[in-house]
């Protein structure tokens, strides 16, 4: 049966603890799998307590895996591999780095040619952070599971918003997940049989009219960017982007200046500190731009925004794609679509609160930095492609 291309959205979760109780409680009701996917897994803590009770659900007969990326969960990757081993819960690991397994070839004239074939995929991350339950139901957001994100662990966590959606279209997500899963690092699988479940999970073909927004190939990276920089540039009363790393590409840029000419409110909203510290080596020279075509930029203060979301009108979306080169180039990313007006209320709110927690970045702030400044962060764009 072709998948419906509605969802309803369920609830919004703006912090990690929310949204680890909805999630494990959703997780204990699964009946037949249970598809868990995220940049960062971090060990023993936060990740033991979905762990056991996934552990729990696949000794029940229920269909769990598990997929880590292999930067994102660098630290954790042996741990998670042996907690894969003893419980014997399938994990694969999104393009691992050749050199953790490959070192012992240092020696060898081989080893350059090897690493060298490697790491034409390093720059290519999965992104997501995507828990599908029964091809059913799902969560879509910015959270990890990481210590960052939870106040057990962080007395400040970093904020963040999850969309927990439910509906027949969502089982595109399970066929995407799968793709990538059998197309990953694999364990007793061997190449072929894992190359031909990776095809036979191909996500079909996705027109703009769904809800769920994906970007495992180059049409798709293509077709929604040029969606979302037309809904920029057709904006009615407003555009407001919250996101963490904002590296924009230039087209980006030319669609917000066209919005805010037609006297649209234009707002970004970002963080004051980064974990990332290069990216904000980058705001003066994309602030000065925007601020100086009547765009109004934001920076909310003492806590870090890790969330990705844009309201445009009576449309938003939420998901994990940063307005960087990365997400746009690179990373596997997925976001969900919210429409209805009971969401879309509850997403301001969110908004305004956070607005009331922010300072407004006024021109001359930019403008009386050093021409050493300036002349830095000029360089610096030259790497703005890996950001």
């Amino acid at each position: 049966m072709k998948p419906s291309v509605e969802y309803e959205v369920i609830n919004i979760f703006e912090n990690g603890d929310s949204y680890l109780k909805a999630l494990l409680d959703a997780i204990s009701k699964a009946k037949k799998s249970i598809y868990v996917e995220s940049y960062i897994f971090e060990l023993p803590h936060p990740s033991e307590e979905l762990l056991s009770l996934l552990k729990e659900k696949y000794s029940q007969g229920i269909d769990v895996k598990l997929m880590a990326d292999g930067v994102g969960s660098f630290r954790d990757i042996k741990e998670l591999q042996a907690w894969s081993e003893e419980t014997w819960i399938p994990l694969r690991i999104y393009n691992p780095l050749p050199w953790r397994r490959q070192w012992r070839f240092l020696f060898f004239p081989l080893f350059l040619i090897h690493l060298l074939w490697h790491s034409r995929r390093l720059n290519k991350r999965n992104h997501r952070k995507v828990v599908v339950i029964d091809g059913y139901s799902a969560f879509i957001g910015s959270i990890n599971f990481a210590r960052s994100h939870f106040s057990i662990y962080n007395s400040l966590p970093w904020f963040d918003l999850v969309a927990q959606i439910q509906g027949e279209s969502v089982s595109i997500l399970d066929r995407a997940f799968l793709r990538e899963f059998y197309k990953s690092q694999p364990n007793s699988l061997n190449f072929w049989s894992s190359l031909n479940l990776s095809f036979k999970n191909y996500p079909k073909w996705i027109p703009l009219k769904h809800k769920i927004r994906l970007n495992h190939n180059f049409v798709l990276r293509f077709l929604y960017w040029r969606d979302l920089l037309q809904r920029i540039r057709t904006a009615h009363s407003r555009v407001y982007i919250m996101n963490a790393y904002f590296v924009p590409h230039k087209t980006l840029l030319r669609s917000l200046q066209v919005a805010a000419r037609k006297g649209v409110e234009v707002v970004i909203l970002l963080p004051s500190t980064t974990d990332v510290p290069v990216v904000k080596w980058f705001a003066p020279i994309f602030y000065r731009k925007l601020i100086h075509r009547g765009i109004v930029i934001r920076e909310i203060q003492n806590q870090m925004i890790h969330t990705k979301s844009i309201i445009i009108d009576d449309w938003a979306i939420i998901g994990s794609s940063n307005l960087n080169y990365r997400s746009l180039i690179h990373d596997l990313e997925v976001e969900a679509v919210i429409d209805t007006a009971p969401m879309l209320q509850k997403l301001l709110v969110i908004w305004q609160a956070k607005i009331a927690q922010s300072r407004v970045i006024h021109l001359n702030e930019v403008l009386k930095l050093s021409w050493i400044s300036w002349l830095r962060y000029r360089m610096v764009l030259l790497i703005r492609y890996f950001f």
